[in-house]
């Protein structure tokens, strides 16, 4: 059976909220333009057929979720192992966190269908590495969008294979403000 897991980055925050760090709970909430870009990211995944929607436990992630899933009309379920890269991690922190999870959503995907994991940019660049896009790639859409973020705003991978321990296909399929997805 295939496995489809749907890896988003948060829509935008609210840049007038500078006294909240954004490595710390429960860091700033979403932009108008962010709350609008939650909606179209709903849009999209509920044509992908999602089946649940994870989110980190961030105001600005939770918001986006809360908007997504709404949208598609499915649960949303927060998840402490997808929040921002505090700090005080390193990259093998965060790898290790995700790691330890991934499989149990990879397991759930593989019996009930796609499922949307929403976090930051950071944690995202360690999970398309983890799915075997080379480090060089990663940085390169990091990038494009930022520098430290491997998709913008509500942008949304999508990770595909067709059979447990097969290779992962990657595809950037979403950008609120953008046309063609990429692939890799």
């Amino acid at each position: 059976m295939t496995t489809k897991i749907y890896l988003a980055r948060h829509a935008t925050p609210d840049p007038s909220q500078k006294n909240l760090q954004y490595d710390v709970m429960p860091g700033p909430a979403l932009s108008k333009q962010g709350e609008a870009e939650a909606l179209k990211m709903g849009e999209f995944l509920q044509a992908e057929g999602i089946k649940k929607v994870y989110t980190s436990p961030f105001e600005r992630t939770r918001q986006t979720a809360r908007l997504a899933a709404g949208v598609i009309g499915v649960p949303m379920i927060i998840q402490a192992e997808l929040s921002e890269w505090r700090h005080d991690e390193t990259a093998q922190d965060v790898h290790a966190r995700l790691d330890r999870w991934f499989e149990y959503v990879c397991r759930e995907s593989e019996l009930s269908g796609p499922v949307c994991l929403i976090s930051h940019g950071g944690p995202l660049g360690i999970m398309l590495t983890n799915l075997g896009m080379p480090r060089a790639v990663v940085k390169s859409y990091c990038l494009k969008f930022g520098g430290k973020q491997a998709a913008p705003h509500a942008g949304i991978w999508r990770a595909a294979r067709s059979m447990a321990g097969g290779r992962w296909h990657l595809d950037l399929v979403f950008r609120p403000n953008a046309g063609l997805p990429d692939s890799q």
